[in-house]
């Protein structure tokens, strides 16, 4: 079965660089030229020994065929034409195979950027439950290291695809010197080509374990990185440390059992090879079969063949080792065209005039959990209203954000807008109209300029500055050192975190959107700054819809309409108010439960 497998990617990986558009049918052309040359050059071999004396040579039938060749051409067959063909033969293989080998390393790049490229798309435009189900090492590892491996065995096909040319050169010049010695040395490469086949049945399996090897090495990497301040916090560096070295040492392991296999074959082959080309020299001294210029040319070609034909296995289990990772890329980009969104095409965002409605919305992360995150949520959002998701955590809020922002498509019921549905392409499209401030800051490693760029590229200075003013940022932006122009860091790590979501939150107004999603946009603020955000919340009511999700009830008791969330089901909805005298109300004992002294914000 697992030679089935290997057979079948092999096919596949093979069709699919022969479809690839890099120039494959120049670069064979090249290759058999090279050849082609290669074997002429030979031929030369036995019209010049018999010049030099060696006896034999000239009767040959392709020395015969060499000379009418020059008759024709009207050159004299002598040492000095000889010897400047045969050097201009080399020099044009030279050329040629120096233009085979730029025009290789070409179509490997260049396949392999195509593969990557093609990847990180289909990454790209996966929809968000499966993304956020992956774990990101998973992408970086095929789209780094597995692609990596698909290069060099890229890079073995191509090789042998020239060394091939220039085998089957040598073998035409030698059938044509001795049809009988190069039969009887063909008997038995074919021969010790045979024990070769567990070999490369273990490589196949060696290259499935780097591929888990080096997988489990990105995670424990991506592990450390991701969560370097909590490791630290935690003083769990060694352990990390040790994860590491533990995969590292699998890795290694699997790499050196690899060597050591290719090393054997390498060794058997070609020691294997020595003695039959010794057997075979013996064999035609004692019988006197061979003149001594054609066993000359016959050695001169075979010991040329040997290493080569030796490549030629080696290269191949270059490329057995490599299909595992070949096979970990067509997974990883299977799964992610399964996933994949659907296109939008011409679709326009649907118009927000009117309102946002769910009906009977159900969700749940994996098919397979008993229960939903979100379990039958019916809800109505107005147009131009602010509306406020509160509950304790793990309720749905977050994931009720997503479903509403496009993200994430229900299980079961709908979710309209303006009365058209959101499905299919017209769930991507909406998302043009929305703008997100998630839980967690998203900043690039870049300038304070380039990060709010990010998200509107055609902004000018005047609506760069409005943004930064509505977001409470514009002072601390100033007093930066290169003020907007300023490096913030990787994900942001010279801002502090409410600095971070006030670069977020500018950004986010910066698209100037129709819904606008605050996830917990102020957690990380001072009391000043959320009273300046929250300001500017305010002074944004009424000219857009506003989707505030928060622990903190200061932020919120202003909103039009409070739904409260528990267990995916909404439990109470209503305005600030109303729900805050309710006896027995979800909201109101949130209130009873805050400490007086930080209430005063509310009144």
């Amino acid at each position: 079965m697992e030679k089935i497998q290997s057979t079948v990617q092999l096919r596949r990986y093979l069709a699919e660089l022969a479809a690839y558009r890099g120039g494959l049918a120049i670069t064979l052309v090249l290759m058999l030229g090279v050849g082609l040359l290669e074997g002429m050059g030979l031929l030369l071999l036995l019209p010049l020994l018999g010049l030099v004396g060696f006896s034999g040579s000239s009767d040959h039938p392709v020395a015969e065929g060499l000379r009418r060749l020059f008759d024709m051409l009207g050159l004299p067959l002598t040492l000095p034409v000889l010897l400047g063909l045969f050097v201009g033969l080399i020099g044009a293989k030279l050329l040629l195979a120096y233009w085979r080998d730029l025009r290789t390393t070409r179509l490997r790049l260049g396949f392999i950027d195509h593969l990557r490229n093609r990847l990180f798309r289909r990454i790209a435009f996966t929809e968000w439950l499966f993304f956020s189900l992956t774990r990101a090492a998973d992408f970086t590892h095929v789209l780094t290291s597995e692609v990596q491996r698909i290069g060099q065995g890229t890079y073995q096909v191509l090789q042998l695809s020239a060394n091939g040319a220039l085998a089957a050169s040598y073998l035409v010049v030698a059938i044509g010197v001795s049809p009988l010695f190069t039969g009887v040395a063909l008997l038995f490469g074919v021969a010790m080509m045979l024990p070769l086949r567990r070999i490369q049945r273990r490589t196949v399996e060696l290259g499935g374990g780097l591929t888990r090897t080096q997988r489990l090495l990105f995670a424990a990497s991506g592990e450390l990185l991701g969560g370097m301040k909590a490791a630290k916090a935690h003083g769990a560096e060694e352990w990390h440390v040790a994860q590491f070295a533990r995969h590292a040492e699998g890795q290694r392991q699997a790499q050196l059992d690899f060597q050591r296999l290719y090393g054997l074959a390498r060794v058997g082959y070609q020691w294997g090879a020595a003695a039959v080309l010794a057997l075979l020299v013996w064999w035609a001294v004692k019988s006197g079969r061979l003149p001594a210029a054609e066993l000359l040319v016959l050695i001169a070609i075979f010991s040329r063949l040997a290493p080569m034909l030796s490549g030629l296995q080696q290269g191949y289990q270059q490329i057995l080792h490599m299909l595992p990772a070949y096979a970990a890329f067509r997974a990883m980009e299977t799964a992610c065209e399964e996933a994949a969104e659907p296109p939008v095409g011409t679709l326009a965002p649907p118009p927000f005039r009117q309102g946002l409605c769910l009906e009977g919305i159900v969700f749940r992360y994996r098919k397979e959990s008993p229960r939903p995150v979100i379990a039958g949520v019916d809800l109505q959002i107005p147009a131009r209203a602010t509306v406020a998701l509160v509950g304790p955590s793990g309720g749905g809020k977050s994931t009720l954000a997503d479903l509403i922002a496009g993200l994430l498509a229900p299980d079961a019921g709908h979710i309209s807008v303006d009365g058209m549905r959101l499905e299919g392409g017209l769930r991507r499209a909406w998302r043009r109209r929305v703008a997100y401030v998630p839980q967690e800051t998203f900043l690039l490693h870049d300038t304070v300029r380039a990060n709010l760029l990010w998200a509107a590229p055609e902004a000018d200075e005047a609506a760069l500055a409005r943004a930064l003013r509505l977001a409470a940022a514009e002072r601390f932006v100033a007093a930066l050192p290169e003020g907007i122009d300023t490096l913030v860091g990787e994900r942001g790590v010279r801002l502090s975190g409410g600095e971070r979501q006030r670069i977020a939150l500018a950004r986010a107004l910066l698209q100037e959107p129709e819904l606008l999603i605050l996830d917990e946009a102020t957690s990380a603020l001072d009391t000043e700054n959320e009273r300046a955000i929250q300001a500017a919340i305010d002074e944004l009511h009424g000219s857009l819809t506003l989707l505030v999700i928060a622990h903190r009830l200061s932020t919120i008791h202003r909103a039009d309409r409070i739904v409260v969330l528990e267990k995916g089901r909404v439990v109470e909805e209503g305005a600030w108010p109303e729900l805050a005298e309710r006896r027995g109300g979800r909201l109101r004992r949130m209130i009873e439960d805050i400490p007086p002294e930080n209430t005063e914000s509310m009144s």
